[in-house]
Order: structure tokens, then sequence, then C-alpha cells
């Protein structure tokens, strides 16, 4: 959805995109839905890591919601987005990539 509303909003109506554009938006598509998403991805981490612990020792997150109130209230909102960089850089190649190259390969074969 992000991908296609940067391609409504920079392309003008009945010309073609140039590929590096495509690739560009892409990649801001692709950061920005990894970003929003961190957030899930800490929750994921943390679920699983804390059931690999002894039972003594876990924090007993009840659900994603208590995990992201716990986190937020006792390490601080910013603590969600931990790690964010390698996430969103991945997503950011990932997408340049595949909505790139998939709308400039849509294009030729419709011309």
């Amino acid at each position: 959805a992000i991908y296609s509303s940067l391609l409504d909003a920079f392309k003008a109506p009945g010309e073609s995109m140039p590929f590096w554009k495509k690739f560009g938006l892409g990649t801001i598509a692709g950061g920005t839905a990894a970003l929003i998403g961190v957030p899930s991805e800490v929750c994921l981490v943390r679920l699983s890591a804390d059931q690999r612990l002894p039972p003594n020792q876990r924090r007993g997150y009840t659900s994603v919601p208590d995990l992201l109130l716990r986190v937020a209230r006792e390490e601080g909102l910013s603590a969600l987005w931990g790690g964010w960089q390698p996430t969103v850089l991945r997503a950011c190649f990932l997408n340049a990539g595949q909505l790139g190259v998939y709308s400039e390969a849509k294009e030729r074969v419709h011309e």
C-alpha cells in the first residue's frame, strides 16, 4: 500500500516513471513499513526468548499488549524500536529490488 501510494503521488499521469525512481520509491516504502513493524519483531523475539529462560527467570509476559505496555513503561518507548537499523536496512534493499524490478517488468510486459 505504501509503494502504490508513493507511485501514484510521484508518477505523472500517462507517463512512464524511470526505473531509478521506482527503485527509490521501493526503498522508501520498504524502510517505512519496516520501521512501523519493528515493535512487533521486538515482541516476537522477547516472547520467544522469555520461553527459553528457566521458569524463575522469566518475565512472564501474558500477551503482546502486556509486553508492549511493560517494555514501554519499564524501559521507555524507544526500547520497542531497539535494533531497528538492520531491520530497516534489509527491508530497504529487499523492497527496492522487489518492488522496483516488479514495477519495471510489469510496465515492459504491458508495452
